[in-house]
C-alpha cells in the first residue's frame, strides 16, 4: 500500500481523503449489516501483513482501547487475515470459538475485550491485488445471511477502488510534479551550458553552477573545491553566498591544504565518479578527516554527495552537495550531480586553457620584445657613436625588459680601484650617484 493512502497519512493536496473514504466504509457497513462495530485493516506492503487502518465502534468509545490501533496482523491470521488469503467474504458465527481460521493473542484479545462473537470480512480487492479488508462483527452469536455476505463484498470492492482511485490521483500528481520537475531541471541544465559556451567570467560561472546544483539537488549547502594546477593544493573557493541561499555564511570555513582531498570529496576523487553518504560521519567506507567532519558534525548534515571535476583526464576539482536529512541523494541525484559536474568542469577547463593561452602570447610577446630590444642595442654598439647613449640606452632597456624597479652601470675609474657610478633608469635615474670601492682591489 502507498505510504501517501494509509488512514490519516494523505497529503491535503494528494487526493481523496482517504481517512475519510475509509471511516464512511466502516460506519456504512455497521449501520447496513445491523452489527455493533466494525474494522478496517490495510495491507503492509513491506511485509505483507495487515495494519489497522479504521474502525466504528470500538476505539472511538472507550479511551483505554487505543492499543487496538497499533494491532498488526500477519499474512492469513485472524478472520480479516483469512478473508484476504482467501479472496472471498468469510464468516463466523463465534469467533473465539472458531478453528476454522489461525487465531493469534492479540487478536483473540481485541474479541474478548470488546465482547465480538459473530463477525463477517471481506477482503478488498483491486482486481486480484488486495488492499486490505472490511469487517462488521456483533456481541451476539448468529449467521450473516446471503444479502449481509453480499452487501459487505459490494462496500468492500466499493470501498477497494475509491482507494484505487485515490493511488492513482496520486501518482497521477506525482508524475505531473515529476514531469515539471525534469522540464525545469533540462532548462536550466540549457541554461548553464549556454553561459559555459560563451565563455563567462569564471567566477561568477562558478557562483551560479554552485547555487543552482544546491537547488536542482535540494540540499542545504553546496561548494566547489578546486585542486591548484602547479602545486596541487585544492581550497573551496566559492563564495559563502554562493554556497547556499538559506545557510549562514558565518558558519562556513574555507578549506585549505595539500596532498589528497578528504572525507567523501576524496573518495570521488579516487573512484572517479559521483559517490555519496545518507549518514556521513557514521559511514567507514571512507577516509575521515577532522576539517569536514567538523563542519558536517557542527550544521547538523547527513547526507554528502561529490563529483569530480575532470576536464580532458585532468583532476579540476570536486563538486559537492550537503543536506541534514538522511539519505537524501539517490541514484537520480547522482546522475545529475554529474550532469553539473560535467558542465563546471568544461566552465573551468575552457578558462584555464584561455588563461594558459593568454599566459603563453605574453611570453611570446616579451620573448620578441628582448630579442628585438637586444638587436637594436647590438646594432648600436656596432657603429661608431656615443658610448653613454648606448649604455644608457641598455640600463633603460634592462628596466623595462626585466620589469625592474631601477638598474645602474658602474664603471671602474683608470686606477682600477673604484666603481663609478655612472648611468641609471627607473628609481635610480633620480638619486645621488656614489662611488664604492671595487672589491677584491688594493
Amino acid at each position: 500500500m502507498d505510504p501517501h493512502l494509509r488512514a490519516g497519512r494523505a497529503p491535503a493536496s494528494a487526493g481523496p481523503d482517504v481517512g475519510a473514504i475509509l471511516r464512511a466504509a466502516v460506519e456504512e457497513a455497521v449501520a447496513l449489516l445491523d452489527a455493533d462495530g466494525g474494522f478496517i485493516y490495510l495491507v503492509d506492503e513491506s511485509d505483507g501483513g495487515l495494519r489497522f487502518a479504521e474502525d466504528a465502534g470500538v476505539t472511538r468509545d472507550a479511551s483505554d482501547r487505543e492499543w487496538i490501533r497499533g494491532l498488526h496482523l500477519a499474512s492469513g491470521q485472524g478472520l480479516l487475515g483469512s478473508a484476504i488469503a482467501e479472496r472471498r467474504v468469510v464468516t463466523t458465527d463465534d469467533y473465539a470459538a472458531d478453528p476454522a481460521f489461525e487465531h493469534t493473542v492479540a487478536a483473540d484479545r481485541v474479541v474478548a475485550e470488546v465482547g465480538i462473537r459473530a463477525m463477517i470480512a471481506a477482503p478488498m480487492l483491486v482486481g486480484d491485488r488486495p488492499l486490505g479488508a472490511l469487517a462488521v462483527h456483533r456481541a451476539r452469536p448468529g449467521t450473516f445471511d446471503a444479502a449481509g455476505r453480499a452487501l459487505i463484498r459490494a462496500l468492500a470492492d466499493h470501498a477497494a477502488t475509491s482507494l484505487d482511485n485515490g493511488r492513482l490521483i496520486v501518482e497521477l500528481a506525482r508524475e505531473r510534479e515529476e514531469a515539471a520537475r525534469r522540464t525545469e531541471v533540462e532548462r536550466t541544465l540549457r541554461r548553464l551550458a549556454a553561459r559555459v559556451a560563451v565563455l563567462p567570467d569564471p567566477g561568477d560561472m562558478l557562483a551560479d553552477l554552485v547555487e543552482e546544483t544546491r537547488c536542482l539537488l535540494g540540499a542545504a549547502v553546496s561548494s566547489v573545491d578546486l585542486v591548484e594546477p602547479i602545486d596541487g593544493r585544492w581550497s573551496w573557493v566559492a563564495p559563502p553566498e554562493a554556497a547556499s541561499a538559506t545557510h549562514d555564511p558565518s558558519n562556513f570555513e574555507n578549506r585549505e591544504g595539500p596532498g589528497p582531498m578528504p572525507g567523501i570529496w576524496g573518495l570521488a576523487v579516487r573512484e572517479g565518479r559521483s559517490v555519496a553518504t545518507g549518514d556521513y560521519l557514521a559511514d567507514a567506507s571512507f577516509v575521515h578527516h577532522p576539517i569536514p567532519d567538523a563542519m558536517v558534525a557542527r550544521d547538523g548534515f547527513r547526507s554528502v554527495a561529490a563529483a569530480p571535476l575532470l576536464s580532458e583526464g585532468d583532476l579540476l576539482g570536486v563538486l559537492g552537495v550537503m543536506s541534514p536529512v538522511a539519505d537524501a541523494f539517490g541514484n537520480e541525484q547522482l546522475d545529475l550531480l554529474d550532469a553539473l559536474a560535467t558542465l563546471t568542469a568544461s566552465a573551468l577547463g575552457t578558462s584555464r586553457r584561455l588563461s594558459d593561452l593568454r599566459s603563453s602570447r605574453a611570453e611570446l610577446a616579451r620573448r620578441a620584445d628582448r630579442e628585438h630590444a637586444l638587436h637594436e642595442i647590438a646594432a648600436r654598439v656596432s657603429v661608431i657613436g656615443d658610448p653613454d647613449d648606448t649604455l644608457q640606452r641598455i640600463v633603460a632597456e634592462a628596466v623595462r625588459l626585466l620589469e625592474a624597479d631601477g638598474a645602474r652601470i658602474d664603471l671602474l675609474d683608470a686606477s682600477g680601484r673604484q666603481l663609478i657610478w655612472r648611468f641609471a633608469a627607473g628609481d635610480l635615474a633620480a638619486a645621488d650617484a656614489t662611488s664604492v670601492l671595487f672589491p677584491g682591489r688594493k
